[in-house]
């Protein structure tokens, strides 16, 4: 069976070092705000030597606990930065939405060219510092949606910070608990989750669209 545990943090801060500190295989968020400031706590916590970069990673830039205006997407790729696949174009190694982690950075003439393992292989592709999030992005936390059929041994799952998200729903919980082998973390900080649990009774209600 799946161990579950639960932590409830005071701030936002407390949350972001709390899940670094538990060392899960895969960090999932409800929320998309979720997945970047974890992404960003985690890039933010490795130096970058070349400060001229440094400047331009959006990544490096977003504040923990400050509202987030636009959508990073420039960062400075380094070895070992677990990433997820953004684009067909490397198929059959790799398709959008696999996951993998970078193995060597080179950068030539101001093209860079990168190595990335997924699963069992290795995919290459060289392009400007700026078209790199059109291959990977940054992938220490990933959106459940995105991490469909992802399943690894500890999972921690990163929470909304309010039981008012309409994404808390039941299909949510049970993708959730299924991407767990062995051991699942969920982290709270803002309402706790049993405050939350109301919302897992029921299946979504049916969404609203434009056709008929």
């Amino acid at each position: 069976g799946i161990t579950a545990r639960t932590q409830h943090c005071s701030s936002v801060r407390e949350l972001l070092d709390t899940v670094s500190a538990a060392k899960c295989d895969l960090v999932l968020c409800v929320r998309n705000e979720e997945r970047v400031r974890y992404n960003a706590h985690e890039i933010q916590r490795r130096p970058c030597s070349n400060q001229r970069l440094a400047a331009l990673d959006d990544y490096r830039r977003c504040p923990a606990d400050a509202a987030l205006l636009t959508a990073p997407r420039a960062f400075v790729p380094f070895v070992g930065l677990p990433v997820r696949m953004q684009t067909n174009e490397l198929r059959p190694k790799a398709q959008r939405g696999a996951l993998g982690h970078i193995q060597t950075v080179r950068c030539m003439d101001r093209q860079w060219t990168l190595e990335v393992a997924v699963d069992d292989c290795v995919v290459t592709f060289t392009c400007s510092y700026f078209c790199i999030p059109e291959y990977v992005r940054p992938a220490f936390a990933t959106t459940l949606h995105d991490a469909q059929g992802a399943q690894r041994s500890r999972i921690g799952i990163i929470m909304p910070p309010s039981r008012a998200c309409p994404l808390l729903t039941l299909e949510m919980l049970y993708t959730a608990v299924s991407r767990a082998e062995d051991e699942l973390f969920i982290f709270t900080a803002g309402d706790r989750l049993e405050h939350m649990l109301p919302a897992f009774t029921a299946p979504a209600p049916l969404r609203a669209t434009p056709f008929a």
